[in-house]
């Protein structure tokens, strides 16, 4: 578990709508039953590709039409990505200008967008002491190291990203006012210590956290450890890191692995709330030290698998002192790799946990807690 252009929001409606851009492209998305399709659409040096469908209500959104040659570079719209209801996510198409990696240091005010980047010999991105970065709307595939790597910087934000068969997503080192948020990332490669969705490693302050991410692993076709890790890493009581409204589906076979760890190394004010974790891995939540850390009203299930232990367990593992948890209405149903309910553990050493006979240990949860895709 260590170390382990502008944007225009367009609602989703359950018809049929039509985005369009200069360039005579026009992207009609409808309501049909079946699978996800994702496409590409490329044109000289640049990519076109659906980064982003899901479900409203029982309804899929599935289908792409009216995709013509295109003879000139359009401007495209985009749908943004931040929920509107309870249950809906966004459809988004992007323009994506093929890039190499990207390398900046002691950089500030710089913006980082609509590129897609691979890189065979490390990070897609790194940013190292420099401050007041984005990283928005790329797609960032196919990388030996972390698709966004970032280090002794302040005041970065990666949004609205696609990272797919990276090491891991983003690994924040020794940074502050780092926000994770609106990004998917799918199949990480690790291996341990990587394999994240996103990692706060010795981060500090106000400011961060990891936000409304959808994270997807397929056993057999990535290697993930902690899906997000909070490892040596402070708030404070007025701003705690936030890891608020993930989605992630999948997990395994790592016998150490598994949804989201916090107080690991140590760490305090760590607010975990409205998160829903679906099968991801050994474990479902944990807190594995620090203080001050909140666990509250998540949705957590995990089947049996071969390497499945507890859904959410409060053990100290440092020689720091441990305790000021609080962990209440979360719903858990989780089975262990004999088969055997096994919702919460605690070890007994960080103090009393406040709340913990005000959680469901046995809900009424299953897999479609989530969908089969996320993105």
């Amino acid at each position: 578990m260590f170390r382990k252009r502008q944007v225009v929001p367009v609602f989703i409606a359950l018809a049929a709508f039509v985005l369009t851009a200069r360039g005579n492209l026009t992207i009609q998305v409808q309501q049909t039953n079946g699978q996800l399709l994702l496409q590409w659409q490329a044109q000289s040096n640049h990519s076109y590709r659906v980064l982003a469908a899901d479900k409203i209500d029982q309804t899929w959104i599935t289908q792409l039409t009216n995709l013509p040659v295109m003879n000139a570079t359009p401007r495209l719209n985009y749908t943004d990505p931040i929920s509107i209801s309870s249950g809906s996510r966004f459809y988004r198409v992007a323009e994506l200008s093929n890039s190499p990696p990207i390398s900046i240091t002691g950089k500030t005010n710089v913006v980082i967008s609509n590129l897609f980047i691979t890189n065979a010999t490390g990070a897609g991105i790194t940013i190292i002491n420099c401050s007041n970065v984005i990283v928005m709307n790329c797609l960032i595939t196919h990388c030996t190291n972390e698709a966004v790597h970032v280090e002794s910087s302040s005041n970065i934000s990666i949004a609205s990203n696609r990272f797919e068969y990276v090491s891991s997503g983003v690994w924040a080192l020794s940074s502050t006012q780092i926000r994770v948020t609106y990004n998917q990332c799918f199949n990480v490669q690790g291996p341990f210590p990587r394999g994240q969705l996103a990692q706060f490693d010795k981060c500090y302050g106000v400011n961060n956290c990891i936000n409304f991410n959808l994270g997807q692993n397929i056993l057999g076709q990535s290697n993930p450890e902690d899906e997000i890790s909070i490892f040596q890493s402070n708030g404070t009581s007025s701003s705690p890191i936030q890891i608020v409204g993930n989605e992630i589906r999948g997990g395994g076979p790592s016998g150490s692995g598994g949804g989201i760890m916090t107080g690991d190394g140590g760490g305090s004010y760590i607010l975990v709330t409205n998160n829903i974790l679906v099968d991801p891995g050994q474990y479902g939540i944990g807190i594995a030290g620090g203080d001050h850390i909140q666990v509250l009203s998540n949705k957590i299930y995990g089947k049996q698998q071969p390497f499945t232990n507890v859904g959410i367990y409060i053990w100290n593992q440092t020689a720091l002192p441990c305790g000021s948890h609080v962990m209440t209405g979360n719903l858990v149903r989780w089975y262990n790799s004999s088969g055997v309910e096994n919702p919460g553990w605690n070890n007994g050493n960080c103090g009393t946990v406040d709340g913990l006979d005000r959680n469901d240990w046995h809900a009424n949860l299953d897999e479609s807690l989530l969908p089969q895709q996320l993105f």
